[in-house]
């Protein structure tokens, strides 16, 4: 987002090291309002204002409430796609009653007025200043199943250590409920199981609408920067995704999203290691402590100041030494 919500988030991430999670997007959101509410009020009567205020106030309100609902966990493409048209469909709709929500909303509407052959859908972009496997995929239990055949054709059924993160954590999910002993440990760091079908339903029409810019090497590098990607990671990180289809991408994000814990984990015979950064999604710090329940004798981590992915991709020594202290 752009306008008063952008700006929100910049003071967000500003503020962070002096409050604790930054000023609240939505308190910074009615603050800046409120010299515009005065402005609107001379300049198209109260009535319109009334309007703008009560959207304003929920606008701010579903600022307040949505960071806690798992839509979208951890994906600048997915966030960026979904926000984007929800965003769209629900200004829309609020211009069509003839309100705004606030911020470059209000000043595209004056601008409107003032100028009514300039459209305020037209105003509002100017305002704001806006993977290597040769197999298709299919679902995360037949990849499991795929990994699994290797591991009986090459390393005799068994493996030492099993690790995944995200999606490769789902998928070491789904391997420990089909085959309990397939490894003596696993690390299963931030895996989705809290299902989201809101979320998978816009990811058809949403994926076609903007696959494009997974292949624009800027985007690429906001997202890589976005999921603390390495840089010395970023040229495969950048390959894979351009290699991917959009029905591959379609899918993968789909399964994942859709993804529920299996059964069989209570057949766990591992001893797994549950790993969420503590700056994650309330979702997935949920999605842990469910799957702490669910598998027999696990440990639980919640890494302190660790976003997503960080823990093994950004650092990848105590990654490491922890996988010697578990094979020790």
């Amino acid at each position: 987002p752009g306008g008063f919500t952008g700006l929100g988030i910049i003071i967000q991430e500003v503020t962070e090291p002096l409050i604790k999670g930054g000023v609240p997007l939505w308190f910074t959101n009615l603050v800046l309002n409120i010299p515009l509410f005065l402005i609107v009020i001379k300049i198209r009567g109260f009535r319109f204002m009334s309007r703008t205020i009560i959207t304003t106030v929920l606008f701010s309100a579903w600022l307040f409430v949505i960071p806690e609902i798992p839509l979208v966990a951890d994906d600048l493409f997915l966030t960026a796609v979904i926000g984007g048209a929800l965003m769209g469909f629900g200004v829309g709709l609020t211009f069509l009653g003839k309100g705004t929500t606030g911020g470059t909303d209000t000043v595209a509407a004056l601008i409107n007025k003032a100028q009514p052959h300039i459209s305020s859908a037209r105003i509002l972009p100017v305002l704001d200043g806006h993977a290597g496997s040769e197999y298709d995929f299919t679902s995360i239990g037949d990849n499991a199943q795929r990994l699994i055949d290797r591991i009986d054709a090459e390393f005799g059924g068994h493996v030492a250590v099993l690790g995944g993160l995200s999606l490769g954590a789902q998928a070491a999910l789904e391997m420990l409920a089909r085959r309990p002993d397939v490894c003596g440990h696993a690390i299963l760091e931030s895996a989705s199981v809290i299902p989201s079908r809101a979320t998978a339903a816009l990811l058809g029409p949403s994926v076609a609408a903007s696959y494009g810019l997974i292949r624009r090497r800027w985007f690429a590098r906001m997202q890589a920067a976005y999921l603390r990607i390495p840089e010395d990671l970023f040229g495969d990180y950048y390959r894979d995704s351009c290699a991917m289809t959009r029905e591959n991408l379609t899918h993968v994000l789909r399964a994942s999203t859709l993804y529920a814990p299996p059964e069989g984990l209570g057949a766990v015979r591992a001893r797994v290691r549950i790993v969420v950064g503590g700056r994650e999604q309330a979702a997935m710090k949920k999605s842990a402590r469910l799957l702490h329940d669910m598998i027999p004798g696990s440990a639980l981590e919640i890494r302190p100041g660790l976003r997503h992915g960080e823990y093994s991709l950004c650092t990848p020594q105590a990654y490491a030494d922890d996988l010697k202290e578990m094979l020790s």
